[in-house]
This record gives C-alpha cells, sequence and structure tokens, in this order.
C-alpha cells in the first residue's frame, strides 16, 4: 500500500503505510523470530520461506534463516511439505539465494508428494491437494500452480525489471539434469524470448527483446569465461554493453533485439 500510494502521489498515504509496515515488521518479529537462531514460528518449511520472500526479518538473521530452510527441507528428503501459500515462496527463495538446484529437485522428486509425483500417478492436470483423492477434491486445480511462475522465472529467466516488462531481467538458472529450455512470454511489447542449452564447457542463450524495451541479462559464467554475441567478443559488441561479475554471473546491458550468447567456462 505504501508503494501504490507513493506511485499515485498520496504523500501522507505514503507515510502511515510505510509506518504500519514497519510497525507490522517489528511485532512478526518480536512474536515469531528465536534471536540469533534464525528459526521461525514451527521453522517449517513454509514458515522460514514466507518470512524470507516477505522480508520480515533483520538482515543479519536472514542467512541463518535460509539455512534453516535447508535443514526444513532436508527433512522432508527433498521433498516440498508446504501448501498453497508456502509452495510460491519457498521455490522463489531457494532461486534467489543460488539454490535453484534444489528447488529444480523438489519440483521433479517422482514420489509423493510433489508435481512429479502427480505425473507418475498419471495426472494430466494439476491436483488440489499433493494426494490423489476420488472426487472429493478437484483433479484439475490451480492451487499449486505457482511452479509454473518458477519455471519461467528461475529455469527461462524471464523476470519484469519494470511494470508491463518496460525493463527486462534475463536470469535463466539451469538445474539438474537439465540440457536445455526453450521459453517465451507475450508481454504488450511483443514476444520474449529465452532459450538456452547446455554442454560439456559451454553454455548458450539465445534471448529476444521486444522493441522499446531493455534488458538485464545475466549469464551463467566463471568470472574469466571467454563470451561471444553473435560470433563477436562481448566488450566489442554494439548492441551489448557487460556490466560486472558476481556469484556465477556476467551481468549486461543491452537494447531490443535479438542475440546469441555464447560462454566458454
Amino acid at each position: 500500500m505504501a508503494e501504490f500510494a507513493s506511485l499515485t502521489k498520496h504523500t501522507k498515504d505514503t507515510e502511515i503505510y510505510s509506518q504500519l509496515a514497519s510497525e507490522i515488521k517489528d511485532a512478526f518479529i518480536k512474536e515469531f523470530l528465536e534471536i540469533g537462531t534464525g528459526k521461525v514460528g514451527n521453522y517449517t518449511q513454509a514458515a522460514q520461506a514466507i518470512a524470507l520472500f516477505y522480508d520480515l526479518l533483520p538482515d543479519n538473521e536472514k542467512e541463518a534463516a535460509f539455512d534453516v530452510l535447508l535443514q526444513a527441507i532436508d527433512k522432508r528428503d527433498g521433498h516440498v511439505s508446504s501448501g498453497i501459500f508456502g509452495v510460491p515462496a519457498v521455490l522463489s527463495v531457494l532461486s534467489q539465494n543460488n539454490r535453484n538446484d534444489i528447488a529444480y529437485g523438489m519440483v521433479t522428486k517422482k514420489t509423493f508428494p510433489g508435481w512429479g509425483y502427480m505425473l507418475e500417478s498419471g495426472a494430466t492436470t494439476l491436483w488440489e491437494t499433493w494426494k490423489y483423492s476420488d472426487n472429493v477434491f478437484s483433479q484439475n486445480h490451480p492451487m499449486f500452480g505457482s511452479v509454473g511462475e518458477w519455471l519461467y522465472q528461475s529455469l527461462g529467466g524471464i523476470h519484469p525489471a519494470a511494470p508491463g516488462f518496460s525493463k527486462i531481467i534475463i536470469k535463466p538458472q539451469p538445474a539438474g539434469d537439465l540440457n536445455w529450455v526453450k521459453c517465451s512470454y507475450e508481454s504488450i511489447y511483443g514476444t520474449i524470448e529465452s532459450n538456452w542449452k547446455k554442454e560439456e564447457g559451454l553454455f548458450e542463450l539465445q534471448v529476444t527483446i521486444p522493441a522499446n524495451t531493455s534488458a538485464q541479462i545475466y549469464l551463467p559464467s566463471s568470472k574469466n569465461a571467454t563470451i561471444t554475441e553473435n560470433g563477436h567478443f562481448i566488450n566489442s559488441s554494439q548492441d551489448v554493453k557487460a556490466i560486472f561479475y558476481s556469484d556465477g554471473y556476467t551481468l549486461l546491458e543491452a537494447g531490443s533485439g535479438s542475440y546469441k550468447f555464447k560462454v566458454w567456462k
């Protein structure tokens, strides 16, 4: 609400809702956080992930809270154990902390519970509950459909950096045994594409950025990787600008157009 008030230039409302948000965060910390341990509430997957996803913890507790989340996942042998509100938070927080490998394992597990189990059980649509239900709960329900958002944002790597995708972030996070992804999104500006494949020592990314937009592109790479765009070394490209390297990614800036990147790690 504070953000909406700021965007619509309701200054007094911005102050009121910002103060309220701060008070709610303080109350949440007092009620649910075990100070110094990172444990939230009953420290389940959902409790830990929701606190991190909504930025409800002090900065000095976040690393410990994430470690507790990993422990909660390990306790379930890598399976998801959350409901409709916890699932998107768990997957997002894992991806945000560069542990998409764990999220991928969680999504693809073929044993109960999970999406892979649904497929193994013959499902062609998402169930309302993790366990198969014969005519009590729906067998075609969006309850756990947030996995689709994770597929687009984490594996495909397509994120909005501004309303309506006027600015775009492309950040594919390859995981597990997945060797390629073809992903596109129809924005109001046009088609956004992020298609990648990898093989030993080489990562290739083909990106389409619509007219009248711009993008930040994160290329999975080592710090001193050789990177080309359409056969040209990245530093000599007229359309792409290398910004910096951090946490396994080289960040580039690009305007509208189609690009073909190759990264030799």
